[in-house]
C-alpha cells in the first residue's frame, strides 16, 4: 500500500528514510492553507525549549569537575566527536566548492549517511550541544533533490514566508494551582469536543457556518475566551 497524504514533522515520521523503494522522497510539505481572502499563516512554537540533557545532583563528590566536563562539551573538537563522530570516518573538511544546506559556501562534510547503519562511535543529540543555524545547514549538500536534509531545507521555505509575527504567539503559559485544577476539569472534555467537530466538518457531517456554536462547549468558550487560550497554551506543552 502507498500512503498518499499523512501529518507529520517530516516524512521520516511515516516512511523510511533512506529506503529501498525511495519513496520517502516523493512526500513533500503541504503549503499553509490559505484563505478566500488569501490569508495564509504557517504555525510556529517559537518557545520551545528541552531540558533533562546533564543533571549534577547534590550526591555528586565534585561537582565543579562535573561541571567543567560539562561545559567541554560546547568546545568545537569536543561538540563534533560527540555529534557527528570521527573527523575522517564519520565526517571531513568540505571539498573545494560545496555548497552546504543553505547555498552559502559548506562547513563540513559527512561522509555517513543520516539513514546509516547502528554506529557506536558518537551520540547525535543526545549530550548537551550549541549549534548554531549557520553551523548546521553549513553541512554539504552533494545532490540537494536526494538529499534529507536540503529536502527538508527547501520544503521549510514554504513556510518561513508566512510565520506569524512573534508577538502575537501565546507563550508558554503559568498557572496557579487553582487554574491549573480548572484546566484538567477543562482540557479532557474542551479536546475531545474539537476533534469530534474538526473530523465532522472535513467529512462534511456538520456544517461550520451553523453547527459551531450550538453545543454548551461552545457558548462557555464565547464567554471565557480566556480559558480557551490557557488550554490551548497548555496543550501545546504537553
Amino acid at each position: 500500500m502507498i500512503l498518499g497524504a499523512a501529518p507529520g514533522l517530516y516524512m521520516g515520521q511515516f516512511t523510511q528514510i533512506g529506503g529501498e523503494s525511495g519513496r520517502w522522497k516523493d512526500y513533500l510539505a503541504v503549503p499553509p492553507l490559505q484563505g478566500p481572502d488569501g490569508t495564509q499563516v504557517a504555525a510556529m512554537s517559537p518557545f520551545f525549549t528541552t531540558s533533562g540533557k546533564l543533571v549534577i545532583t547534590n550526591h555528586s563528590k565534585n561537582p565543579e569537575v562535573a561541571f567543567r566536563w560539562a561545559d567541554a562539551f560546547y568546545n568545537y573538537e569536543v561538540f563534533m566527536r560527540q555529534k557527528y563522530g570521527i573527523e575522517g570516518v564519520d565526517w571531513k573538511k568540505p571539498e573545494a566548492n560545496l555548497k552546504g544546506i543553505n547555498g552559502e559556501p559548506a562547513v563540513w562534510q559527512a561522509l555517513i549517511p543520516y539513514h546509516a547503519a547502528v554506529q557506536n562511535r558518537f551520540w547525535d543529540q543526545t549530550a548537551p550541544i550549541l549549534e548554531t543555524s549557520e553551523f548546521r545547514l553549513g553541512q554539504a549538500v552533494l545532490d540537494p533533490a536526494n538529499d534529507f536534509e536540503g529536502i527538508l531545507y527547501t520544503e521549510t521555505q514554504k513556510y518561513e514566508p508566512h510565520a506569524p509575527d512573534i508577538s502575537s504567539v501565546v507563550p508558554q503559559l503559568f498557572f496557579t494551582e487553582e487554574q491549573a485544577n480548572q484546566l484538567a476539569d477543562l482540557k479532557k472534555s474542551i479536546s475531545d469536543y474539537a476533534n469530534q467537530m474538526f473530523a465532522r466538518f472535513i467529512t462534511g457531517d456538520a456544517d461550520i457556518g451553523s453547527e459551531w456554536d450550538k453545543p454548551a462547549a461552545a457558548a462557555f468558550l464565547r464567554q471565557n475566551p480566556d480559558v480557551l487560550i490557557r488550554n490551548l497554551s497548555l496543550s501545546s506543552c504537553d
